[in-house]
This record gives structure tokens, sequence and C-alpha cells, in this order.
């Protein structure tokens, strides 16, 4: 695949991501406006259980797509098709889950006054499935353009949806419930679009979810690829729920308000952070397919790697040198404490920028080379590490805010050090392996006819067949 055609994909969605994280920060001002620190902490404590459930829904549908669809485009929508049968009913389970399992779930989370905002977050869950085949499919044919648009729509009438609830409601409950109602409206009209346009692609073809019959070999290998990845993409999210509940209680512990705390932390914080990160979410994105349908995976690989190290390190910069600007345009109606600690946590928060680029890209990577599972272990490690040292920070040296900073930070650079790691050896073996696939055999001449010597591979054959001619 050319170079060219993939950072032009890579650029697409980079923009996409980076308008609908610019409007989704721009939400926050009106959120935070509405909810306070308070109310936006419980809002908060939703979001990584609801993201669990998304991930076991959905999180892996649009890699395991994008790979197969690049790998077998003549049977691409067979796989969309198949995928919606699957994971639909994964979405319909997760959803009821949701529902029931709420204020248990806002109890855990240290709060059952967010028991609202898990309650109402379940329509979205319905629906998000078919958005992430949707995605999947289109990367998969390396049409960035659908994917970008679908999450801009989806932020933008998020944004008009829930400023509508937020100013007709009063209470806190009902407004946690108007926020992450807001939040299926945007999914609605984005699944709207993935489904016309995907329509409009393949137009005088007659299209019905029932017209294509579900291959039990194509299910099977879906859920091959997509099992792990969800795994992996369910790490994160499920140590999130861990550590509000691990944060909220420490800092209750030193006479501190944790959930204004962890607010202003998750809500405020890494809402800045996130952004430069998600420009580097286009990179990750076209290295699924660019590297499974592509010849010269090595150096897709490096130039994948390479450009999403050094465009973070440059956001990271940025960030640190425009934190105070970007609090007070984003977030004008915070204290000038809050502003105050906004601006030392965005700060301290910069390695974070880095690494967790470099995840996405590396994990994107070895999703594509087949490899998942050692992005799972690598992770696995990374999260066990960082939920230790939350609760050394918190409960035996009574750290403030900035114990979940330094063990988020660690917890990053953990990750992308051994996937990293692993990446280097086995690229050169890899490399090692081609090279003897590749070498040239050696010819000789023998009365007027050329005779050309083949050299083995494997050594112990060779001695037992003695096929050498």
């Amino acid at each position: 695949m050319k170079k060219s055609k993939i950072l032009t994909g890579a650029f697409i969605l980079a923009l996409g991501a980076f308008l609908t994280k610019i409007l989704g920060a721009l939400y926050r001002v009106p959120l935070t406006a509405y909810l306070k620190a308070d109310g936006l902490g419980l809002y908060q404590m939703a979001f990584p259980a609801y993201s669990l459930l998304l991930d076991f829904s959905s999180a892996g549908v649009p890699n395991a797509l994008a790979k197969k669809v690049s790998e077998n485009p003549n049977n691409a929508n067979d796989y969309l098709f198949s995928a919606f049968k699957s994971f639909g009913l994964i979405s319909v389970i997760s959803a009821i889950l949701l529902a029931i399992f709420c204020k248990p779930l806002a109890i855990f989370c240290g709060d059952i006054n967010a028991y609202p905002a898990f309650l109402f977050l379940a329509p979205a869950v319905l629906i998000v499935a078919f958005i992430a085949c949707f995605r999947g499919y289109f990367q998969g044919k390396m049409l960035t353009f659908p994917t970008a648009i679908s999450q801009f729509l989806e932020q933008a009438f998020k944004f008009i949806a829930g400023v509508f609830l937020l100013k007709r409601l009063y209470t806190v409950k009902s407004k946690l419930a108007g926020a992450t109602i807001a939040v299926f409206i945007g999914e609605v009209f984005a699944l709207s679009f993935l489904a016309v346009t995907f329509i409009i692609k393949n137009k005088g073809e007659r299209i019905s979810l029932f017209r294509y019959k579900t291959d039990k070999n194509l299910v099977k290998a879906l859920f091959k690829i997509t099992f792990p990845i969800t795994v992996l993409t369910s790490i994160f999210p499920l140590t999130q729920i861990i550590d509000s509940a691990i944060i909220i209680k420490g800092l209750k512990n030193i006479n501190a308000n944790g959930v204004a705390l962890y607010g202003l932390f998750s809500g405020v914080a890494l809402t800045v952070v996130n952004l430069p990160v998600s420009l580097c979410y286009g990179l990750s994105a076209v290295a699924v397919p660019a590297i499974s349908g592509g010849k010269d995976k090595s150096k897709t690989t490096g130039l994948i790697i390479t450009t999403t190290f050094l465009v973070s390190l440059a956001f990271a910069f940025l960030a640190f040198l425009f934190a105070p600007l970007g609090i007070k345009i984003i977030f004008p109606s915070l204290s000038v404490q809050n502003k105050r600690l906004a601006i030392n946590l965005i700060r301290a928060l910069t390695p974070y920028i880095v690494f967790a680029s470099l995840l996405q890209s590396v994990n994107a990577t070895l999703i594509a080379k087949g490899k998942t599972f050692i992005s799972v272990i690598s992770c696995v490690i990374a999260v066990t590490i960082k939920v230790v040292l939350e609760v050394i920070l918190f409960s035996v040296f009574k750290f403030n805010i900035y114990g979940a900073v330094i063990a988020l930070n660690l917890c990053y650079f953990v990750a992308c050090f051994l996937n990293l790691l692993y990446i280097k050896i086995y690229g050169n073996k890899e490399t090692q392996s081609r090279q003897l696939n590749n070498r040239k055999q050696p010819i000789f001449s023998a009365n007027g006819r050329v005779y050309r010597l083949r050299v083995p591979l494997n050594l112990r054959k060779f001695r037992r067949r003695r096929n050498f001619y």
C-alpha cells in the first residue's frame, strides 16, 4: 500500500477525530456549568462502565472487520452482515445488563447518585455495535471519510441535544439523565449516516439483512479476531471503574472532596490531553488494513510508529505550553483554584499524551500482525502495576489527586515499552526469515546447461533426505 494513501487516510481520520474531540471539549463548557464539579464527577463515574460494555459489544469489531475486509475484499458484505447479526445480539444483552445493574454499579463506583447516568446510557449500547460494524467495513476498504464524518455527526448532535436538555432540566439527577440521553441521540444520527452511505456505495444492489447468509466460518473468523481485541480494549475501562473507587475513597480518607477532584482529573484534565491523543487515532485506524493488506509490513509498521511518536511529542509540548489557555477557553466556569489545579494536572499528564498515542498505534500494529495476545499481556501487566501503585499512593502515602497522574503515566509507559520491545524482537526475526526465504540460489553450469543449487532452510531435513542437487 502506498505511503501517500496511508498518510492521507490517517489525516482524514485524525481530522475527523480532532474536530470530534474539539466539539466534545466544547460540550464540557455547558456540561461543567450546569452540572458543576460534583455533577461532573457523577457523570464521569458512568462512562468507564459504559465504555466497558461498549468494548464487549463493539470495540473489537471495527479492527476485526477492517482486517478481514482488507484481506478478503470480495467477501466484505458477507462479513458485514454476519457481524450485524452476531454483535447486535451482544449489544442487546449488554444494554439490558447496564439497565438492570445501574444502582449496584453506581454504589461500586463510589456514589449511588450516579445511577441515572448508568440507566440512561443503556439505549446507546443498543445501536453502537451497528455503528462499529459499518466503520470497520469502510476502514477495511480504506474509505476513511464515512468514519470521520459519522464521528463528527455523533458528537455534533450529542452537543445540540445535550445543551437543549441541560437548559430545561433542574435537578442534578435529571441533568445527568439528559446528558446521557444526548449520547443516544448522537449515535442515532451517526448510524443513519453510515447506513445511507453504505446503500449509496452499493447502488444497484438489493440490500437486506437477511439476504446474506450467516456463514459460521465467517462468524468464527470474526470472533477469533474480535475476542482478544475486546479483552484488550476492555482492560482500561475496567481499570477506570476500579480507579474511581480507589481514588475517591482514598481522597475522602484525607478529608478531600473526592468526587470533585476526580471530576477535575477525569472530566477536565483528561478531556484536554485526550485531544492531541485523538489526532493520532487516524494512524492507528489505518494501521490495521494497511499492514494486513500490504506487502511490506515492516516498512509500514516503522512509518506508522515513527510518525505517531514525532506527532505526539510535538502535541505534548504544545499541551504543556498552552494548558492555561485551553482551560480558560474550554472551562471558563471553573473557580480560580480549580483552574489552577486543572492546569497543573494537564502539565503533569503530558507524558501520557506520548505514551497513549503510541499505544494506539502499537496495539493496532500487533492486531494487524495477528499478535493481539501480546498487547493483552503487556496491558494486563501495566494496569496491575497501576492499580497496586494507586493503592500504595492513596492508602499508605496519602497522596492527593497527583497520585492518579503518576500511576496513569507509568501504566501507559510500561504497556508501550513491552509492546515495542516485542515488535523489535519479532521484527528482527521476521526480517531474517524473509532474507533466508528470498536469498539468491547459487547457479553453476556444466555441459552447456545451467543448474540451480537448492539450499534447504531446514538442515535436519537436508541431512536426512540428502536432497542436494
